[in-house]
């Protein structure tokens, strides 16, 4: 569909080529075109902890005049920009690639550039948030349930603490201000160990906060967003859009297919946290902490056509408080906060708005990614669409994405006990001790040396 939007992207003021001019020009000389066609020119911005890329096919004269390791803002002119075109900030130049046989000035290059989050990626963290004792000898209540080098300030760390803790531990240069988190439980956060990349700390903490990051490459900044939560000024955005003619192609996808898309029931699992004093992690017939590491929650979906019987996983980092008689005293705030989530779930599979790829005219500024939109796509191929716009909206995937079900428990420690009997003991067998807690005296006490297998084999 022809249109008269402008087609004029530019890096750092300076033209890129007509990809359709490009396209012709290879198919009359038997040249491939695969390499560029339907992909430049281009600008894509996802939401999460991937980067969005922009690929461009320039002369090679423009690819060489670029600072290759400097941040570019890439630009496009077009309809509703007037003399000063809309930018898109902070990007880098990820590859450079010939495609042809000209190696001349004017030779055409592939260029790709990523938005900052390819920067970001590539940072590190040493830290450890609320890290439970696994005994707490002498120990009181829920006082002293952390340990003390895992603390901020001698209190537990908050869910925004903790992220604002791993957010400055990106490059300062360019991370900006730590993002607010759209949700935090109203438990307190625990036994996070970050070793390794900072950018899959903050991922881990998103995700167990429901939510997801998102960035705005026209004001370049960050916000946090709860995954199916109403996205705020997408409506009205929308309605404008439509109102002004610019819909081009909505493709909404079939909906009612339950049985091949959606589950009868979510189940969440809630980690169990022990409210008991002194208490070890051991196996008992009624089936305790180590045995059953996690309290679980089953909710219907009630979507039209899943297959009774078919269950979601989805594991959480929300704690179940459990006291020494094994009840679980939150039970009532898991059960609503497990109404919440299955709630978001099943429209974000039942829905069939969100399930489609809009594609409006021209380059569309006030819709960005976020809780319902999965990506913003800003085009021209040089095809007969012209310079376009494609809004996809959040897929079901998002959702049904569930960290395995590892426990979060201590492991078993299996011992066998033999008492001295004069005679050293030979393979696994070392000598050591028993040791009791004295609550009159406040202090441990001797109960004797003793043999000791380890039966962890």
């Amino acid at each position: 569909m022809a249109q008269p939007f402008n087609r004029y992207p530019q890096i750092q003021g300076l033209q890129v080529i007509d990809p359709g001019e490009l396209y012709a020009s290879f198919v009359a000389a038997g040249l491939r075109t695969d390499q560029f066609w339907g992909l430049a020119n281009s600008i894509s911005c996802p939401v999460g902890m991937e980067p969005g890329s922009a690929w461009f096919v320039v002369k090679r004269s423009v690819a060489n005049s670029l600072s290759v390791n400097s941040y570019i803002d890439l630009e496009w002119v077009h309809e509703n920009s007037g003399s000063t075109p809309t930018r898109f900030n902070n990007y880098v130049l990820y590859r450079n690639i010939a495609i042809g046989l000209d190696a001349g000035n004017d030779a055409p290059r592939l260029l790709e550039f990523r938005d900052k989050r390819q920067v970001l990626s590539l940072s590190a963290i040493d830290a450890e948030y609320n890290v439970r004792q696994t005994h707490r000898f002498g120990h009181s209540g829920t006082t002293d349930l952390f340990y003390t080098d895992t603390l901020n300030a001698g209190s537990p760390w908050t869910w925004q603490g903790m992220f604002e803790a791993a957010w400055n531990t990106l490059p300062a240069a360019i991370r900006g201000t730590a993002p607010t988190l759209a949700y935090s439980p109203a438990s307190q956060p625990e036994n996070f160990r970050f070793h390794g990349s900072s950018w899959e700390a903050i991922r881990e903490i998103l995700d167990a906060t429901h939510s997801v990051l998102c960035y705005n490459p026209f004001t370049d900044t960050f916000t946090v967003q709860r995954v199916g939560a109403t996205q705020s000024g997408l409506s009205s955005a929308l309605s404008a859009l439509v109102q002004s003619g610019r819909l081009m192609q909505p493709l909404n996808a079939a909906s009612g297919l339950g049985l091949a898309n959606a589950p009868q029931k979510v189940r969440f699992y809630f980690p169990y946290r022990i409210e008991d004093d002194a208490q070890f992690l051991v196996e008992s017939e009624a089936g305790n902490y180590v045995v059953d590491p996690y309290y679980t929650i089953d909710k219907n979906t009630s979507i039209s056509g899943a297959e009774t019987g078919t269950i979601l996983h989805y594991r959480t980092k929300f704690i179940a408080e459990l006291d020494p008689a094994e009840n679980v005293t939150n039970a009532t705030a898991l059960n609503t906060l497990a109404d919440e989530m299955v709630a978001l779930i099943a429209a974000k599979i039942n829905d069939v708005a969100d399930n489609r790829d809009d594609t409006y005219m021209g380059i569309v500024t006030s819709i960005v990614p976020g809780s319902e939109v999965r990506e913003m796509v800003w085009r021209d191929y040089g095809d007969a669409d012209g310079c376009v716009t494609e809004l996809l909206t959040t897929p079901r995937e998002t959702f049904l994405r569930s960290e395995p079900l590892t426990s979060l428990i201590v492991p078993r420690t299996r011992v066998e006990i033999v008492a001295l009997d004069g005679v050293d003991k030979t393979g696994d067998f070392y000598e050591g001790g028993l040791l009791q807690w004295d609550s009159n005296l406040n202090t441990l006490v001797s109960l004797g040396s003793c043999w000791i297998l380890d039966l962890n084999e």
